[in-house]
């Protein structure tokens, strides 16, 4: 599996045996609360997607972040929750600058198959409207 979201639905499935990370990912795992109903979700946002008007609003409600860090930094320290092992590249391998461009940075091994019926057609699908909640996956 590659990019952001189909890998972390599949790591959150348990289907990745090894999850493949470049070490310089900038995209940032926010935890966020919804400030009428108290809900907590996750978003995951890259700089552009955080500037967005509405990134953290559900409808028209702000959402409150409670806590945020750095995507690559999370999974580094919870891969091993998932029973994944975890393999960071770089970007100054030819082989790595072709994962990067290719695949997004983020990619995994499936210990088994997952089809595109179990991940949602929508989250492989790349979507302007996307508002970054991986909160049903992740």
């Amino acid at each position: 599996c590659y990019g952001i979201k189909g890998t972390l639905v599949c790591l959150e499935a348990g289907a990745i045996k090894t999850l493949v990370l470049w070490e310089d990912l900038e995209v940032t795992r926010f935890l966020v609360r919804n400030k009428e109903t108290g809900a907590e979700k996750v978003l995951v946002y890259n700089k552009e997607e955080e500037k967005k008007e509405n990134a953290f609003k559900e409808g028209n409600v702000p959402l409150e972040i409670i806590g945020q860090c750095p995507l690559v930094e999370y999974l580094a320290d919870n891969y091993m929750k998932h029973g994944a092992t975890l393999e960071l590249i770089t970007e100054y391998t030819s082989e790595g600058h072709q994962f990067i461009q290719g695949f997004g940075g983020m990619g995994g091994f499936l210990r088994y198959k997952m089809s595109t019926e179990d991940l949602g057609d929508e989250i492989l699908e790349d979507d302007e409207d996307d508002d970054g909640d991986l909160e049903k996956y992740f």
